[in-house]
């Protein structure tokens, strides 16, 4: 009797033991790609990495991107705009001629070469967003509307945050306070 008891406690512990398994924790669901990692397709048209700076209300900040053009034909980077900012320009990094890093406002169209791709980043192009509506908080997203000659209006989705640096970036202090000047320049 003491056998059956024992034998009937046994396969009790062990049916006990198997269900507790299924209630243990569950494993981790992977973690959601954000906007910036996450490629969007917009017609013809790849985007990723699309990240804006955070920001505060008034101030001004910079978005970058990678655009892939899928179709065969050139298409041009007409303007941004955005609702978060007065006004969004296309800009560059460029060396002066005394060696120093400055930044300029990009009027000419930008091209976009059939099956080719433009990289907006730290340090080269980029797109500046003067005035903000409101503060830019990390996580969020905020729209960013690209004006094409061939696809027209683009909407891109931007994840705020800090972008990666490529690896050729080598912001100075001096450049950093350089692009900061120039930012005060169009505050006034």
């Amino acid at each position: 009797m003491a056998r059956q008891v024992r034998a009937a406690l046994l396969a009790l512990s062990a049916a006990s033991g198997l269900a507790l398994l299924g209630c243990g924790p569950k494993p981790a669901a992977p973690a959601a790609e954000s906007v910036a990692q996450k490629a969007q397709e917009i017609g013809s048209l790849g985007v990723s990495q699309a990240v804006v700076r955070p920001g505060a209300a008034g101030a001004n900040t910079a978005a970058y991107l990678l655009l892939v053009n899928h179709a065969a034909n050139t298409d041009r980077l007409l303007s941004a705009s955005s609702p978060i900012a007065g006004r969004v320009e296309i800009h560059e990094h460029i060396k002066t001629d005394t060696g120093l890093v400055a930044m300029r406002r990009v009027d000419a169209p930008l091209a976009l070469q059939g099956q080719g791709q433009l990289a907006f980043e730290p340090s080269g192009l980029h797109l500046m967003a003067f005035d903000l509506n409101r503060p830019l908080v990390s996580g969020e997203t905020v729209p960013i509307t690209l004006n094409f000659e061939q696809a027209g209006p683009v909407e891109v989705l931007f994840e705020v945050g800090i972008p990666r640096r490529p690896a050729a970036d080598t912001h100075t202090e001096h450049e950093q306070q350089e692009h900061q000047e120039h930012q005060e320049h169009h505050e006034r």
